[in-house]
Protein backbone atom coordinates (compact mmCIF):
# COMPACT_ATOMS: atom_id res chain seq x y z
CA UNK A 1 0.00 0.00 0.00
CA UNK A 2 1.38 3.41 -1.02
CA UNK A 3 0.49 5.19 2.28
CA UNK A 4 2.26 2.49 4.31
CA UNK A 5 5.46 2.76 2.24
CA UNK A 6 5.42 6.54 2.60
CA UNK A 7 4.95 6.33 6.40
CA UNK A 8 7.72 3.74 6.70
CA UNK A 9 10.16 5.97 4.74
CA UNK A 10 9.25 9.00 6.92
CA UNK A 11 9.84 7.10 10.17
CA UNK A 12 13.19 5.80 8.90
CA UNK A 13 14.37 9.26 7.81
CA UNK A 14 13.37 10.86 11.17
CA UNK A 15 14.46 8.11 13.57
CA UNK A 16 17.34 10.20 14.86
CA UNK A 17 15.09 12.77 16.59
CA UNK A 18 12.00 10.58 17.20
CA UNK A 19 13.80 8.28 19.67
CA UNK A 20 14.79 11.08 22.10
CA UNK A 21 11.25 12.47 21.83
CA UNK A 22 9.76 9.14 22.93
CA UNK A 23 12.09 9.02 25.91
CA UNK A 24 11.14 12.60 26.87
CA UNK A 25 7.40 11.80 26.70
CA UNK A 26 7.94 8.78 28.95
CA UNK A 27 9.74 10.91 31.54
CA UNK A 28 6.91 13.48 31.49
CA UNK A 29 4.32 10.74 32.03
CA UNK A 30 6.24 9.15 34.89
CA UNK A 31 7.46 12.17 36.86
CA UNK A 32 5.01 14.98 36.03
CA UNK A 33 1.62 13.67 34.87
CA UNK A 34 1.41 10.61 37.17
CA UNK A 35 1.83 12.62 40.44
CA UNK A 36 -0.71 15.17 39.22
CA UNK A 37 -3.19 12.41 38.35
CA UNK A 38 -2.66 10.73 41.74
CA UNK A 39 -3.35 14.00 43.59
CA UNK A 40 -6.44 14.62 41.42
CA UNK A 41 -7.80 11.13 42.19
CA UNK A 42 -7.29 11.62 45.92
CA UNK A 43 -9.12 14.94 45.94
CA UNK A 44 -11.92 14.30 43.46
CA UNK A 45 -12.11 10.55 42.93
CA UNK A 46 -11.39 8.33 39.97
CA UNK A 47 -13.67 8.30 36.95
CA UNK A 48 -13.67 4.57 36.27
CA UNK A 49 -17.18 3.10 35.88
CA UNK A 50 -16.43 0.70 38.77
CA UNK A 51 -16.05 3.54 41.30
CA UNK A 52 -17.59 2.72 44.69
CA UNK A 53 -18.11 6.31 45.72
CA UNK A 54 -21.64 7.13 46.90
CA UNK A 55 -24.35 8.87 44.96
CA UNK A 56 -27.40 8.51 47.14
CA UNK A 57 -28.53 7.50 50.61
CA UNK A 58 -32.29 7.61 50.20
CA UNK A 59 -33.07 4.19 48.75
CA UNK A 60 -31.85 0.72 49.60
CA UNK A 61 -29.53 0.51 46.63
CA UNK A 62 -29.08 2.34 43.36
CA UNK A 63 -27.33 1.91 40.00
CA UNK A 64 -24.13 3.53 41.29
CA UNK A 65 -23.61 0.84 43.96
CA UNK A 66 -24.12 3.31 46.76
CA UNK A 67 -24.42 3.01 50.51
CA UNK A 68 -28.10 3.63 51.09
CA UNK A 69 -31.12 3.69 53.39
CA UNK A 70 -34.32 1.66 53.17
CA UNK A 71 -37.23 2.77 50.99
CA UNK A 72 -40.57 3.99 52.26
CA UNK A 73 -42.16 1.91 55.02
CA UNK A 74 -45.95 1.70 55.07
CA UNK A 75 -47.43 1.89 58.56
CA UNK A 76 -50.37 -0.35 59.40
CA UNK A 77 -53.79 1.30 59.49
CA UNK A 78 -55.74 1.98 62.61
CA UNK A 79 -58.42 -0.24 64.05
CA UNK A 80 -61.79 -0.80 62.34
CA UNK A 81 -64.26 2.08 62.03
CA UNK A 82 -67.97 1.60 62.61
CA UNK A 83 -71.03 3.58 61.57
CA UNK A 84 -69.61 5.66 58.70
CA UNK A 85 -71.83 7.47 56.23
CA UNK A 86 -71.11 9.15 52.92
CA UNK A 87 -71.47 12.59 54.49
CA UNK A 88 -69.13 11.66 57.34
CA UNK A 89 -66.46 10.38 54.96
CA UNK A 90 -66.77 13.46 52.76
CA UNK A 91 -66.36 15.78 55.74
CA UNK A 92 -63.29 13.84 56.91
CA UNK A 93 -61.77 14.15 53.42
CA UNK A 94 -62.46 17.90 53.37
CA UNK A 95 -60.80 18.47 56.74
CA UNK A 96 -57.73 16.48 55.70
CA UNK A 97 -57.45 18.40 52.43
CA UNK A 98 -57.75 21.73 54.23
CA UNK A 99 -55.05 20.76 56.72
CA UNK A 100 -52.74 19.62 53.92
CA UNK A 101 -52.83 23.16 52.48
CA UNK A 102 -51.38 24.60 55.70
CA UNK A 103 -47.68 25.24 55.03
CA UNK A 104 -46.90 25.11 58.74
CA UNK A 105 -48.64 21.79 59.29
CA UNK A 106 -46.72 19.47 61.59
CA UNK A 107 -48.42 16.10 61.65
CA UNK A 108 -47.73 12.44 61.07
CA UNK A 109 -48.67 11.46 57.52
CA UNK A 110 -47.54 7.85 57.63
CA UNK A 111 -51.01 6.53 56.99
CA UNK A 112 -53.68 8.81 55.61
CA UNK A 113 -56.31 6.07 55.82
CA UNK A 114 -55.71 5.76 59.55
CA UNK A 115 -56.20 9.49 60.07
CA UNK A 116 -59.37 9.49 57.99
CA UNK A 117 -60.82 6.59 59.98
CA UNK A 118 -60.13 8.36 63.28
CA UNK A 119 -61.83 11.49 62.02
CA UNK A 120 -64.84 9.57 60.74
CA UNK A 121 -65.29 7.96 64.13
CA UNK A 122 -65.09 11.36 65.84
CA UNK A 123 -67.53 12.98 63.41
CA UNK A 124 -69.98 10.10 63.94
CA UNK A 125 -69.70 10.61 67.70
CA UNK A 126 -70.25 14.35 67.32
CA UNK A 127 -73.40 13.76 65.25
CA UNK A 128 -74.81 11.45 67.91
CA UNK A 129 -74.50 14.02 70.70
CA UNK A 130 -77.42 16.18 71.82
CA UNK A 131 -77.40 19.85 72.71
CA UNK A 132 -76.45 23.16 71.07
CA UNK A 133 -72.73 22.73 71.83
CA UNK A 134 -72.41 19.62 69.68
CA UNK A 135 -74.49 21.10 66.86
CA UNK A 136 -72.40 24.28 66.87
CA UNK A 137 -69.13 22.32 66.89
CA UNK A 138 -70.31 20.18 63.96
CA UNK A 139 -71.35 23.27 62.00
CA UNK A 140 -67.94 24.89 62.55
CA UNK A 141 -66.23 21.64 61.60
CA UNK A 142 -68.08 21.64 58.28
CA UNK A 143 -66.51 25.06 57.63
CA UNK A 144 -63.04 23.73 58.40
CA UNK A 145 -62.86 25.27 61.89
CA UNK A 146 -61.73 22.64 64.40
CA UNK A 147 -61.54 24.85 67.51
CA UNK A 148 -65.17 24.43 68.63
CA UNK A 149 -64.99 20.64 68.35
CA UNK A 150 -61.70 20.52 70.25
CA UNK A 151 -63.13 22.79 72.94
CA UNK A 152 -66.19 20.55 73.28
CA UNK A 153 -64.14 17.38 73.72
CA UNK A 154 -61.79 19.08 76.18
CA UNK A 155 -64.79 20.06 78.30
CA UNK A 156 -66.32 16.57 78.06
CA UNK A 157 -63.02 14.99 79.05
CA UNK A 158 -62.51 17.25 82.07
CA UNK A 159 -66.13 16.88 83.14
CA UNK A 160 -66.04 13.08 83.01
CA UNK A 161 -62.68 13.02 84.83
CA UNK A 162 -64.19 14.95 87.75
CA UNK A 163 -67.25 12.69 88.08
CA UNK A 164 -65.75 9.40 89.23
CA UNK A 165 -63.43 6.61 88.19
CA UNK A 166 -66.37 4.85 86.52
CA UNK A 167 -66.55 7.73 84.03
CA UNK A 168 -62.89 7.40 83.07
CA UNK A 169 -63.64 5.39 79.95
CA UNK A 170 -65.97 8.10 78.68
CA UNK A 171 -63.34 10.72 79.48
CA UNK A 172 -60.71 8.68 77.63
CA UNK A 173 -62.96 8.40 74.58
CA UNK A 174 -63.40 12.18 74.62
CA UNK A 175 -59.62 12.62 74.61
CA UNK A 176 -59.29 10.12 71.76
CA UNK A 177 -61.74 12.24 69.75
CA UNK A 178 -59.82 15.38 70.73
CA UNK A 179 -56.62 13.70 69.52
CA UNK A 180 -58.17 12.81 66.17
CA UNK A 181 -59.15 16.43 65.52
CA UNK A 182 -55.95 17.93 66.94
CA UNK A 183 -54.00 15.61 64.64
CA UNK A 184 -55.04 17.91 61.78
CA UNK A 185 -53.15 20.96 62.96
CA UNK A 186 -51.52 20.43 66.35
CA UNK A 187 -49.39 17.34 66.80
CA UNK A 188 -48.40 18.19 70.36
CA UNK A 189 -52.02 18.56 71.49
CA UNK A 190 -52.83 15.25 69.79
CA UNK A 191 -49.89 13.60 71.55
CA UNK A 192 -51.05 14.92 74.94
CA UNK A 193 -54.66 13.90 74.29
CA UNK A 194 -53.80 10.31 73.35
CA UNK A 195 -51.43 9.99 76.31
CA UNK A 196 -54.21 11.24 78.62
CA UNK A 197 -56.62 8.72 77.10
CA UNK A 198 -54.27 5.81 77.81
CA UNK A 199 -53.84 7.04 81.38
CA UNK A 200 -57.60 7.18 81.97
CA UNK A 201 -58.41 3.95 80.14
CA UNK A 202 -55.43 1.58 79.77
CA UNK A 203 -57.69 -0.73 77.78
CA UNK A 204 -58.28 1.75 74.93
CA UNK A 205 -56.44 0.13 72.00
CA UNK A 206 -57.07 3.04 69.62
CA UNK A 207 -55.39 5.47 72.00
CA UNK A 208 -52.33 3.23 72.42
CA UNK A 209 -52.03 2.65 68.68
CA UNK A 210 -52.27 6.35 67.80
CA UNK A 211 -49.88 7.29 70.58
CA UNK A 212 -47.41 4.72 69.24
CA UNK A 213 -47.50 6.31 65.78
CA UNK A 214 -46.78 9.75 67.23
CA UNK A 215 -43.97 8.39 69.40
CA UNK A 216 -42.43 6.65 66.41
CA UNK A 217 -42.52 9.83 64.34
CA UNK A 218 -40.74 11.67 67.14
CA UNK A 219 -38.03 9.02 67.21
CA UNK A 220 -39.12 7.65 70.60
CA UNK A 221 -38.74 4.04 69.51
CA UNK A 222 -38.70 2.45 72.97
CA UNK A 223 -41.90 4.27 73.93
CA UNK A 224 -43.56 3.40 70.60
CA UNK A 225 -42.61 -0.25 71.04
CA UNK A 226 -44.27 -0.29 74.46
CA UNK A 227 -47.44 1.30 73.05
CA UNK A 228 -47.69 -1.20 70.19
CA UNK A 229 -47.00 -4.04 72.65
CA UNK A 230 -49.97 -2.85 74.71
CA UNK A 231 -52.14 -3.06 71.58
CA UNK A 232 -50.88 -6.61 70.99
CA UNK A 233 -51.59 -7.55 74.60
CA UNK A 234 -55.12 -6.12 74.39
CA UNK A 235 -55.69 -8.07 71.18
CA UNK A 236 -54.57 -11.28 72.87
CA UNK A 237 -56.73 -10.64 75.94
CA UNK A 238 -59.88 -9.99 73.89
CA UNK A 239 -59.08 -12.60 71.19
CA UNK A 240 -59.20 -9.77 68.63
CA UNK A 241 -57.05 -11.01 65.74
CA UNK A 242 -57.37 -7.74 63.84
CA UNK A 243 -55.81 -5.86 66.75
CA UNK A 244 -53.05 -8.47 66.91
CA UNK A 245 -52.31 -8.08 63.19
CA UNK A 246 -52.13 -4.28 63.45
CA UNK A 247 -49.81 -4.45 66.47
CA UNK A 248 -47.52 -7.07 64.92
CA UNK A 249 -47.15 -5.00 61.76
CA UNK A 250 -46.24 -1.89 63.71
CA UNK A 251 -43.77 -3.78 65.90
CA UNK A 252 -42.23 -5.05 62.67
CA UNK A 253 -41.74 -1.47 61.49
CA UNK A 254 -39.94 -0.64 64.74
CA UNK A 255 -37.63 -3.63 64.18
CA UNK A 256 -36.88 -2.46 60.61
CA UNK A 257 -35.93 0.99 61.88
CA UNK A 258 -33.54 -0.61 64.36
CA UNK A 259 -32.05 -2.81 61.66
CA UNK A 260 -33.22 -6.14 63.11
CA UNK A 261 -34.48 -7.64 59.85
CA UNK A 262 -34.99 -11.18 61.15
CA UNK A 263 -37.23 -9.93 63.95
CA UNK A 264 -39.04 -7.59 61.57
CA UNK A 265 -39.69 -10.42 59.11
CA UNK A 266 -41.10 -12.60 61.90
CA UNK A 267 -43.53 -9.85 62.99
CA UNK A 268 -44.66 -9.08 59.43
CA UNK A 269 -45.09 -12.76 58.52
CA UNK A 270 -47.27 -13.31 61.58
CA UNK A 271 -49.29 -10.20 60.72
CA UNK A 272 -49.76 -11.41 57.13
CA UNK A 273 -51.01 -14.82 58.31
CA UNK A 274 -53.62 -13.17 60.55
CA UNK A 275 -54.72 -10.75 57.82
CA UNK A 276 -55.11 -13.63 55.35
CA UNK A 277 -57.10 -15.62 57.91
CA UNK A 278 -59.40 -12.61 58.44
CA UNK A 279 -59.61 -11.79 54.73
CA UNK A 280 -58.36 -8.25 55.45
CA UNK A 281 -57.06 -7.21 52.03
CA UNK A 282 -55.86 -3.82 53.25
CA UNK A 283 -53.80 -5.44 55.98
CA UNK A 284 -52.49 -8.04 53.53
CA UNK A 285 -51.38 -5.32 51.11
CA UNK A 286 -49.54 -3.39 53.80
CA UNK A 287 -47.72 -6.41 55.23
CA UNK A 288 -46.75 -7.61 51.74
CA UNK A 289 -45.25 -4.18 51.08
CA UNK A 290 -43.35 -4.24 54.35
CA UNK A 291 -42.03 -7.74 53.65
CA UNK A 292 -40.88 -6.37 50.30
CA UNK A 293 -38.87 -3.69 52.08
CA UNK A 294 -37.17 -6.26 54.30
CA UNK A 295 -36.37 -8.45 51.29
CA UNK A 296 -35.05 -5.51 49.27
CA UNK A 297 -32.85 -4.40 52.16
CA UNK A 298 -31.26 -7.86 52.04
CA UNK A 299 -30.56 -7.40 48.34
CA UNK A 300 -33.10 -9.86 46.84
CA UNK A 301 -34.63 -7.57 44.21
CA UNK A 302 -36.65 -10.18 42.32
CA UNK A 303 -38.44 -11.40 45.44
CA UNK A 304 -39.01 -7.84 46.66
CA UNK A 305 -40.47 -6.84 43.29
CA UNK A 306 -42.91 -9.74 43.49
CA UNK A 307 -44.07 -8.70 46.96
CA UNK A 308 -44.54 -5.05 45.94
CA UNK A 309 -46.47 -6.11 42.83
CA UNK A 310 -48.82 -8.32 44.88
CA UNK A 311 -49.35 -5.44 47.31
CA UNK A 312 -50.07 -2.99 44.48
CA UNK A 313 -52.67 -5.32 42.94
CA UNK A 314 -54.57 -5.44 46.25
CA UNK A 315 -54.31 -1.67 46.76
CA UNK A 316 -55.66 -1.03 43.25
CA UNK A 317 -58.53 -3.46 43.89
CA UNK A 318 -59.36 -1.54 47.09
CA UNK A 319 -58.85 1.85 45.45
CA UNK A 320 -56.46 2.81 48.25
CA UNK A 321 -54.38 5.59 46.72
CA UNK A 322 -52.00 5.96 49.66
CA UNK A 323 -51.07 2.28 49.39
CA UNK A 324 -50.73 2.51 45.61
CA UNK A 325 -48.38 5.48 45.98
CA UNK A 326 -46.17 3.62 48.44
CA UNK A 327 -45.91 0.52 46.24
CA UNK A 328 -45.20 2.56 43.10
CA UNK A 329 -42.41 4.35 44.93
CA UNK A 330 -40.90 1.09 46.15
CA UNK A 331 -41.10 -0.45 42.67
CA UNK A 332 -39.28 2.68 41.51
CA UNK A 333 -36.39 1.88 43.84
CA UNK A 334 -36.18 -1.61 42.33
CA UNK A 335 -36.00 -0.16 38.80
CA UNK A 336 -33.39 2.38 39.85
CA UNK A 337 -31.26 -0.27 41.52
CA UNK A 338 -31.29 -2.22 38.26
CA UNK A 339 -30.18 0.87 36.33
CA UNK A 340 -33.47 1.53 34.51
CA UNK A 341 -33.64 5.24 35.33
CA UNK A 342 -36.44 6.08 32.89
CA UNK A 343 -38.72 3.40 34.36
CA UNK A 344 -37.83 4.47 37.91
CA UNK A 345 -38.52 8.12 37.13
CA UNK A 346 -41.93 7.21 35.71
CA UNK A 347 -42.87 5.22 38.81
CA UNK A 348 -41.68 7.96 41.20
CA UNK A 349 -43.61 10.58 39.22
CA UNK A 350 -46.82 8.51 39.38
CA UNK A 351 -46.31 8.04 43.12
CA UNK A 352 -45.66 11.76 43.65
CA UNK A 353 -48.87 12.68 41.78
CA UNK A 354 -50.92 10.45 44.11
CA UNK A 355 -49.16 11.79 47.22
CA UNK A 356 -49.83 15.40 46.14
CA UNK A 357 -53.48 14.54 45.48
CA UNK A 358 -53.74 13.07 48.98
CA UNK A 359 -51.73 15.86 50.62
CA UNK A 360 -49.35 13.31 52.16
CA UNK A 361 -46.24 15.36 52.87
CA UNK A 362 -44.14 12.43 54.01
CA UNK A 363 -44.84 10.51 50.82
CA UNK A 364 -44.12 13.62 48.73
CA UNK A 365 -40.78 14.03 50.51
CA UNK A 366 -39.80 10.42 49.80
CA UNK A 367 -40.61 10.72 46.09
CA UNK A 368 -38.78 14.05 45.79
CA UNK A 369 -35.71 12.44 47.35
CA UNK A 370 -35.79 9.50 44.96
CA UNK A 371 -36.25 11.82 41.96
CA UNK A 372 -33.24 13.71 43.30
CA UNK A 373 -31.27 10.46 43.26
CA UNK A 374 -32.07 10.00 39.58
CA UNK A 375 -31.06 13.58 38.77
CA UNK A 376 -27.78 13.07 40.62
CA UNK A 377 -27.09 9.77 38.88
CA UNK A 378 -27.57 11.57 35.56
CA UNK A 379 -25.08 14.22 36.65
CA UNK A 380 -27.56 17.09 37.12
CA UNK A 381 -26.34 18.17 40.56
CA UNK A 382 -28.25 21.46 40.65
CA UNK A 383 -31.58 19.73 39.97
CA UNK A 384 -30.80 17.01 42.51
CA UNK A 385 -29.87 19.57 45.16
CA UNK A 386 -33.15 21.43 44.60
CA UNK A 387 -35.18 18.23 44.98
CA UNK A 388 -33.31 17.22 48.16
CA UNK A 389 -33.86 20.67 49.67
CA UNK A 390 -37.60 20.51 48.91
CA UNK A 391 -37.76 17.09 50.55
CA UNK A 392 -35.79 18.27 53.59
CA UNK A 393 -38.16 21.23 54.09
CA UNK A 394 -41.14 18.84 54.19
CA UNK A 395 -39.40 16.41 56.54
CA UNK A 396 -38.32 19.24 58.85
CA UNK A 397 -41.89 20.59 58.96
CA UNK A 398 -43.09 17.11 59.91
CA UNK A 399 -40.30 16.68 62.44
CA UNK A 400 -39.35 13.35 60.82
CA UNK A 401 -35.78 12.69 61.92
CA UNK A 402 -35.39 9.65 59.67
CA UNK A 403 -36.25 11.62 56.54
CA UNK A 404 -34.13 14.59 57.60
CA UNK A 405 -31.12 12.31 58.13
CA UNK A 406 -31.53 10.80 54.67
CA UNK A 407 -31.77 14.19 52.96
CA UNK A 408 -28.75 15.55 54.84
CA UNK A 409 -26.77 12.53 53.65
CA UNK A 410 -27.87 13.14 50.07
CA UNK A 411 -26.92 16.81 50.27
CA UNK A 412 -23.56 15.64 51.61
CA UNK A 413 -23.15 13.51 48.49
CA UNK A 414 -23.81 16.58 46.32
CA UNK A 415 -21.11 18.50 48.19
CA UNK A 416 -18.74 15.53 47.84
CA UNK A 417 -19.36 15.32 44.09
CA UNK A 418 -18.47 19.03 43.82
CA UNK A 419 -15.25 18.51 45.77
CA UNK A 420 -16.52 20.47 48.81
CA UNK A 421 -15.11 18.01 51.33
CA UNK A 422 -15.52 20.13 54.47
CA UNK A 423 -19.17 20.87 53.67
CA UNK A 424 -19.84 17.21 52.86
CA UNK A 425 -18.27 16.10 56.14
CA UNK A 426 -20.47 18.51 58.10
CA UNK A 427 -23.63 17.23 56.41
CA UNK A 428 -22.67 13.59 56.98
CA UNK A 429 -22.01 14.31 60.66
CA UNK A 430 -25.44 15.96 61.04
CA UNK A 431 -27.02 12.94 59.34
CA UNK A 432 -25.16 10.56 61.65
CA UNK A 433 -26.29 12.44 64.78
CA UNK A 434 -29.95 12.00 63.77
CA UNK A 435 -29.49 8.33 62.85
CA UNK A 436 -27.76 7.67 66.16
CA UNK A 437 -30.61 9.38 68.04
CA UNK A 438 -33.06 7.07 66.25
CA UNK A 439 -30.90 4.00 66.79
CA UNK A 440 -31.01 3.26 63.04
CA UNK A 441 -28.06 0.96 62.45
CA UNK A 442 -28.39 1.04 58.67
CA UNK A 443 -28.41 4.85 58.63
CA UNK A 444 -25.43 5.00 60.99
CA UNK A 445 -23.56 2.55 58.74
CA UNK A 446 -24.31 4.75 55.72
CA UNK A 447 -22.93 7.83 57.46
CA UNK A 448 -19.80 5.98 58.63
CA UNK A 449 -19.23 4.76 55.06
CA UNK A 450 -19.45 8.23 53.58
CA UNK A 451 -17.30 9.79 56.31
CA UNK A 452 -14.73 7.10 55.51
CA UNK A 453 -14.72 8.23 51.88
CA UNK A 454 -13.96 11.79 53.05
CA UNK A 455 -11.08 10.48 55.16
CA UNK A 456 -9.66 8.52 52.23
CA UNK A 457 -9.82 11.54 49.95
CA UNK A 458 -8.01 13.63 52.56
CA UNK A 459 -5.20 11.09 52.65
CA UNK A 460 -6.15 9.57 56.02
CA UNK A 461 -6.32 5.80 55.32
CA UNK A 462 -6.14 4.89 59.03
CA UNK A 463 -9.26 6.93 59.77
CA UNK A 464 -11.02 5.56 56.68
CA UNK A 465 -10.17 2.02 57.82
CA UNK A 466 -11.73 2.57 61.24
CA UNK A 467 -14.88 4.21 59.85
CA UNK A 468 -15.42 1.53 57.20
CA UNK A 469 -14.89 -1.21 59.76
CA UNK A 470 -17.63 0.31 61.93
CA UNK A 471 -19.90 0.54 58.89
CA UNK A 472 -19.19 -3.06 57.92
CA UNK A 473 -19.99 -4.25 61.44
CA UNK A 474 -23.33 -2.40 61.49
CA UNK A 475 -24.32 -3.70 58.05
CA UNK A 476 -23.48 -7.19 59.29
CA UNK A 477 -25.74 -6.67 62.32
CA UNK A 478 -28.62 -5.56 60.09
CA UNK A 479 -28.37 -8.63 57.85
CA UNK A 480 -27.11 -6.90 54.69
CA UNK A 481 -24.39 -9.22 53.29
CA UNK A 482 -24.14 -7.35 49.97
CA UNK A 483 -23.17 -4.18 51.85
CA UNK A 484 -20.74 -6.09 54.08
CA UNK A 485 -19.04 -7.34 50.91
CA UNK A 486 -18.92 -3.82 49.47
CA UNK A 487 -17.31 -2.34 52.58
CA UNK A 488 -14.80 -5.20 52.75
CA UNK A 489 -13.82 -4.40 49.18
CA UNK A 490 -13.22 -0.77 50.12
CA UNK A 491 -11.11 -1.81 53.12
CA UNK A 492 -9.06 -4.26 51.04
CA UNK A 493 -8.45 -1.52 48.48
CA UNK A 494 -6.82 0.88 50.93
CA UNK A 495 -3.15 1.51 50.10
CA UNK A 496 -2.19 1.83 53.76
CA UNK A 497 -4.31 0.86 56.71
CA UNK A 498 -3.92 0.42 60.42
CA UNK A 499 -6.80 -0.40 62.72
CA UNK A 500 -4.89 0.45 65.88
Amino acid sequence: MEWFDTAKTWLTDNAVWLSPLAVLLGLIAEYIWKPIRTLWDKLFGKNEPTSDHPVSVAIEANPQNTVTNAPTITVNPEITVHGNSGDTAALADRLINLSAENANLKRDNENLGQEKESLERTITDLKSRQGPGAAEALEHLRKGDTEQAKKLYREIGKSKESESTTANKEAAEAYVNLGAIAFLNDTEEAFTAYAKATELDPGNATAWNQLGHLQRRKGLLDAAEKSYSRVLSLGNQTHNKELEAVALGNLGNIAVTRGDLDKAEDFQTRALALNEELGRKEGMAITLGNLGIITQTRGDLDKAEGLYTRSLALEEELGRKEGMASDLGNLGTIAQTRGDLDKAEGLYTRSLALEEELGRKEGMASDLTNLGNIAQTRGDLNKAEGLYNRSFALEEALGRKEGMASDLGNLGNIALARGELEKAEGLYNRSFALEEALGRKEGMATAYSNLGIIAEKLGEPNKAYKLWNRARSLFEQTGMPHMVQKLQGWIDGLDDKNGD
